[in-house]
């Protein structure tokens, strides 16, 4: 870490003397919850806030040229990474330290400029090791306009296994085991975080659903959510946050179809087809802006949901002649890869790349038998 955030951490205390006249009184309305509607002309967007990945926050709605402030609550509370960027960005660009405004020690401003589209562009990288577990509270405005306030937590990268009386979570960085644990009755069926990283959903064994504070995950947010006990998961993305519950209903000697329930307010039911073949792999995966997803059916079909509009948009069968049953999925980009496997009693399988924009299939065959 470069010397300005050791100093942007002091500096709240030394910058205070430099508050220029007219400077905004501080606001008294707690931190909030990020929207995606524009409060007075001004939008805050952000990526999900994970540990060792980029942060990026746009300001919509600016003038060209016009000067925006963003409002930094709690600065020493959040990632050092994003106070170093603050603090380092506009002198990068030949403000001196007199363009910051701390309101006081709970609040740091710092001037941007809105580009040729009226955006505001910041892209931090959330490097620094004590990143994670972090909060952000944020806030952009001009003298006509504020956005709501975002709040974000950062998360590190994460396993999250099953352990004797709680679910156990690992940083992927060092191994160490990560506080608190989850308790509660229940295995681990599924879990998601919200896109700004503030909420955990918790699917348990069983097809309960629970939503938590994922800063401290034996707190509950809502009551638990009779999914049902032939849920099979709950698909989510990263930028999208937990999309979807499955239902994967068994019997023989046919299976019944499967059902997907959307887990926005609209909480709508799509059917889709049988789903009784094992899959010892991923039976769905979703695209990273969490838009698209697609599920393994029986007899190698591919289904793709538009998770937007609540429809299905096609599907397409994977593998080869003399191949039985999926056994793993996974989005790489703007490609899904299929793994598939031969016939009982067969060596071998398939992979199958599908191009999400071209809309293509090609096949490469394996000499070993796929499981995941």
């Amino acid at each position: 870490m470069s010397p300005a955030p050791r100093a942007a951490a002091s500096c709240l205390v030394v910058l205070a003397a430099l508050l220029v006249v007219g400077a905004p009184a501080r606001a008294q309305d707690g931190p909030g919850r990020r929207s995606d509607e524009a409060y007075g002309g001004l939008t805050l967007h952000h990526t999900a806030p994970r540990a060792g990945a980029t942060l990026t926050l746009v300001v919509q709605g600016g003038v060209p040229g016009e000067p925006v402030l963003l409002e930094l609550f709690e600065p020493t509370l959040g990632p050092p990474s994003l106070l170093e960027y603050v603090y380092d960005e506009p002198l990068r660009r030949g403000l001196d330290a007199a363009a910051f405004v701390v309101v006081d020690e709970h609040e740091l401003v710092t001037p941007w400029f809105a580009d040729e589209r009226g955006l505001v562009v910041l892209n931090v990288e959330l490097d620094d090791p004590a990143d994670a577990d972090r909060p952000i509270f944020l806030r952009a405005r001009t003298d006509t306009a504020q956005s709501e306030r975002l709040h974000l937590h950062v998360h590190p990268p994460q396993l999250v296994i099953e352990a004797p009386g709680a679910l156990q979570r690992i940083d992927l960085r060092d191994g160490r085991r990560l506080d608190p644990a989850i308790h509660g009755r229940g295995g681990l069926a599924g879990l998601a975080l919200s896109p700004d990283g503030v909420e955990g959903w918790l699917l348990r064994t069983g097809g309960r659903l629970e939503v938590r504070n994922a800063a401290r995950w034996n707190s509950m947010l809502r009551a638990p959510f009779a999914a049902g006990a032939d849920t099979a998961g709950l698909g989510a993305s990263p930028e999208g946050g937990p999309a979807f519950l499955l239902a994967r209903p068994l019997g023989t000697p046919f299976a019944a179809g499967g059902r997907l329930t959307f887990l926005d307010e609209r909480r709508d039911s799509l059917g889709l087809g049988p789903m009784g073949q094992d899959v010892p792999g991923r039976r769905w995966d979703l695209t990273d802006d969490g838009l698209s997803a697609f599920l393994a059916e029986d007899d190698l079909a591919v289904r793709e949901v538009d998770l937007a509009g609540h429809d299905v948009r096609g599907a397409f069968v994977a593998g080869l002649v003399g191949d039985a049953s999926i056994t793993d999925m996974l989005v790489q980009g703007r490609t899904l890869v299929v793994a598939t496997r031969r016939l009982p009693g067969l060596t071998g399988g398939t992979l199958t790349f599908f191009e999400l924009d071209a809309g293509t299939l090609s096949l490469s065959t394996l000499e070993v038998t796929p499981e995941r």
